[in-house]
């Protein structure tokens, strides 16, 4: 099959040797085109950045599902393979401007504003089951906040308590359903970027007045 990445299959040449000569093979000009892709990718190292085809490559894998959340109560989830939409379980109420995380395969909505104020609540979805639970609450409420997971934890940095922006961060522990408070930022983030990598929460940009004003934008500021 011309999708078979061959050239990764086995870095020793018999076996490669070995498909040349079978004659279910040798019988094939694309089958033999197919394993000389392999042999000379395996063969000449120092040209592999010109040995470059589908079969070379590594692959993008698709996994789990896509939804969209949020502005109503209901929630969507796009099917890859069907190319289409559909309505799952629906939050108790709608939310907009929270943030959201993934950890072990349930989908956390932390905080936000339901339009009259903002929340301190947080709903987890199980796509398992298709529906949707409250777990602990924040001890702030948080609107336009930065969320990450790491350590199998979810952060909850900065945002808005509705009248401030803040600095505090309050870090989820899903085992024993309790949130615990950890080191503030430097600065009072709104709308903050949030990252992880090597180990390190990365908070990036955010505004730290309200975000109609071009002198609170933090747009190089990155703490981590």
């Amino acid at each position: 099959s011309p999708l078979l990445q061959i050239p990764f299959l086995s870095e020793r040449f018999k076996f490669l040797a070995d498909m040349e000569a079978n004659p279910l093979l040798r019988d094939s000009v694309e089958c033999q085109r197919l394993v000389m892709e392999a042999m000379k990718y395996h063969l000449l190292p120092e040209r592999r950045p010109l040995l470059q085809s589908p079969r070379t490559r590594p692959r993008k894998a698709t996994v789990g599902a896509l939804f969209a959340v949020g502005g109503a109560t209901s929630i969507e989830q796009y099917c890859l393979r069907r190319d289409t939409w559909r309505q799952v379980a629906v939050m108790s109420g709608r939310r907009l401007q929270f943030g959201v995380a993934v950890l072990d395969d349930r989908l956390y909505v932390v905080g936000g504003r339901d339009g009259l104020k903002t929340l301190n609540t947080v709903e987890c979805y199980n796509p398992r089951t298709r529906q949707w639970s409250f777990v602990a609450s924040m001890a702030t409420p948080r609107s336009t906040v930065g969320v990450a997971v790491l350590n199998s934890k979810v952060y909850a940095v900065g945002g808005r308590d509705g009248s401030s922006c803040l600095k505090s961060v309050e870090c989820f522990d899903p085992h024993t359903n309790k949130w615990s408070s950890c080191a503030p930022m430097s600065k009072r983030r709104g709308g903050v970027g949030v990252a992880t990598w090597n180990g390190f929460l990365y908070a990036i940009g955010g505004h730290d007045a309200p975000a109609s004003s071009l002198a609170s934008r933090l747009s190089d500021c990155v703490e981590r």
